[in-house]
């Protein structure tokens, strides 16, 4: 079984060069996913996840090939 890697607020604020409040806004806003609660109420996000939401972005704000 692979394991899975968990981001939290503090390293997507990192990722992404922005405050750990302004990740909390973008989770209320909807930009974000709501983080999974794992043991002792701890929130986190799978990598997988923001991987799979950055890729979508990506192919979003990609220019149509003809």
């Amino acid at each position: 079984m692979a394991t899975q890697l968990y981001l939290s607020a503090r390293d997507l604020a990192t990722r992404y060069g922005v405050s750990v409040r302004t990740v909390w806004r973008w989770v209320a806003d909807g930009h974000l996913p709501k983080p999974e609660e794992l043991p002792g109420n701890v929130r986190r996000w799978l990598l997988v996840d923001i991987e799979r939401i950055e890729e979508a972005a990506r192919a979003r704000t990609r220019p149509a090939v003809r």
